[in-house]
């Protein structure tokens, strides 16, 4: 068992699936600049029990809950109302609305039920494998993916990854070479929210998509945690025994896992960067691939004892699927498979066409382990 220490080099967010909502879920201060996740005791406490009605009526009507609850207390600080605080990075989440200040929904970071930022061995767990699998395929001078050999597609013919899995990972779930991983959650101190724009390619040129801009409940670069990796000895020697495994468990293995995922995150920056020499870049990209480079720079400096990976929300469709199709698939399954994913009005556009960074250029998911 090694413990593996956690920091993260860029805005990081595993989501828990809900919107927090405005003027219900959470308060803007905006004197502070600062987002509160509504205690909602606290809350009472302040309008009290006889006055819930007012509450209930309020949301419902989209009143100003927090201008109510200055008039109740005149002295009102965002201590008084929060079961957490969030600082605001970049653009507050507000917008103008029938003529009164209204503001977003804000994507919340996944916490435990003990209210600590959570970010679930088995979310980190999926990167590594990820790079792990993109990294077999790779090395497999003979890799093979078409339809015409029924390893790209499932029993209806839909595009599957399931004879790509078994081939490098295992046949079954039980013979799965990563049942021989086992990664601990990390937990971390505190968050921010973080505005996310999104870059688009609108017809021939790149730019900013105001209307699917988000904001981001994220843990902050710089924050660190720690977490335990195993990989059981007495499961390793049964598996040996009895032949369990047909891969080679060796890529799982301290320190060779640490070389696949720098090898395999560094490959995924540069075809990233690649990519946009020969685009037509807009100024908006300059901080992006400029930090890109930068942590491209950051792997090549890591020791042996030391990687980097990405994970989370708004790492995009390539980080996300291990970025070895353009390489192992033949054109046209690979333009079958884009026009799959994609809507009809989208037909023979750039795939993907979406780039999403945080407001001042960060791309987003970058986490720096050690041990």
């Amino acid at each position: 068992m090694a413990k593996i220490q956690l920091t993260t080099i860029t805005p990081l967010h595993v989501g828990s699936g809900i919107e927090l909502q405005g003027n219900f879920e959470y308060l803007y201060f905006r004197e502070a600049n600062q987002i509160v996740v509504i205690d909602e005791e606290k809350v009472l406490n302040i309008i009290g029990k006889e006055n819930l009605q007012k509450w209930i009526d309020i949301i419902g009507n989209e009143d100003n809950l927090l201008g109510y609850l200055q008039k109740r207390n005149a002295q009102l600080a965002p201590t008084d109302v929060a079961k957490r605080m969030m600082n605001i990075v970049g653009n507050a989440p507000t917008t103008t609305r029938n003529g009164r200040r209204a503001v977003k929904p804000i994507r919340e970071q996944l916490h435990n039920g003990m209210g600590k930022v959570l970010v679930p061995g088995s979310s980190i767990k999926g990167s590594i494998r990820t790079a792990v699998l993109a990294g077999a395929i790779y090395d497999d001078e003979d890799s093979g993916f078409t339809r015409k050999r029924n390893n790209l597609v499932d029993r209806r013919g839909k595009f599957s990854d399931a004879q790509v899995v078994k081939k490098y990972l295992g046949n079954d779930p039980n013979h799965d070479i990563f049942r021989l991983l086992h990664v601990g959650d990390a937990h971390f101190t505190s968050t921010d929210c973080y505005h996310c724009p999104s870059i688009n390619l609108m017809r021939d040129r790149w730019g900013f998509k105001h209307d699917i801009e988000q904001f981001v409940e994220c843990i902050p670069p710089n924050a660190t945690s720690e977490i335990k990796l195993s990989q059981p000895e007495h499961l390793i020697k049964q598996a040996k025994r009895k032949n369990y495994f047909r891969q080679n468990t060796s890529a799982l293995q301290l320190p060779n896992l640490f070389e696949n995922l720098r090898n395999h995150f560094s490959d995924v920056i540069n075809n990233e960067l690649a990519f946009w020499d020969d685009q037509n870049n807009p100024q908006a990209l300059t901080d992006y691939l400029d930090k890109l480079e930068d942590i491209d720079k950051q792997i090549e400096a890591c020791q042996p004892n030391e990687c980097i990976i990405r994970m989370g929300f708004g790492t995009g469709y390539k980080n996300i699927t291990g970025d070895w199709q353009e390489e192992n698939m033949h054109e046209n399954d690979l333009d079958d498979l884009e026009k799959s994913l994609r809507g009809k009005k989208y037909a023979g556009m750039l795939y993907p066409k979406t780039r999403r960074m945080t407001k001042d250029g960060q791309p987003l998911g970058f986490l720096k382990m050690s041990y």
